[in-house]
């Protein structure tokens, strides 16, 4: 009797859990209606379609083209040797002179055949003359382009006078829209570099 009496509030509860008629219909009919439907035909799909990816913009001088740079080397006296262009389309160039007195020595960089990365101009006297004049006036050709032209002008007039005068190596860098101008140097050699901005 006892386990009689035990037994009973154990039948009691499991049959209060136990669902319906009702709820075992209902959960059978929601089922049905979530299963996938066999189609006897694959139904068609459009085939893709190749979308134009645009390729990263690649650092260049936006207001010169090659022929422009090349150019300014030709105008100041400077030939550039023949570039050598690689598979991807990027380069190196030198430009190289000897004057009376000193190297004039050059480099035009691009990732693409009518693009400028970066070019640099600088000076190395062989003497003791001075070819301060002489160095400014290239330098201001050399940044005579673009909009900011006349600032970055500006900022070489500024800065290059220190350079001339300096016993150790000074460098000043200016960021400017498109480009950032470098200008390195001491006594009698001076260098810019002219840098496209990513």
């Amino acid at each position: 009797m006892k386990k009689c009496l035990l037994f009973l509030p154990i039948l009691l509860v499991l049959t209060a859990c136990a669902p319906t008629e009702a709820q075992i219909q209902a959960a059978l009919e929601q089922t049905r209606i979530a299963q996938p439907t066999n189609t006897p035909y694959p139904e068609p799909t459009n085939p893709p379609t190749a979308e134009p990816t645009t390729t990263p913009d690649v650092p260049h001088l936006k207001a010169l083209t090659y022929q422009n740079v090349y150019d300014m080397y030709l105008s100041a006296g400077i030939p550039c040797a023949d570039r050598e262009i690689n598979p991807d389309g990027s380069y190196k160039q030198d430009c190289n002179w000897i004057i009376s007195d000193g190297v004039i020595q050059g480099e035009i960089v691009g990732n693409s055949e009518n693009t400028v990365r970066y070019f640099i101009i600088m000076f190395v006297p062989k003497t003791g003359e001075n070819l301060n004049e002489k160095i400014e006036q290239t330098f201001i050709e050399f940044s005579s382009f673009g909009d900011q032209a006349g600032e970055m002008q500006f900022w070489i007039n500024k800065n290059l006078p220190a350079i001339f005068e300096s016993q150790t190596e000074l460098e000043f860098t200016q960021e400017f829209a498109d480009v950032t101008l470098l200008l390195s140097g001491s006594i009698g050699i001076a260098l810019l570099g002219v840098i496209a901005n990513p």
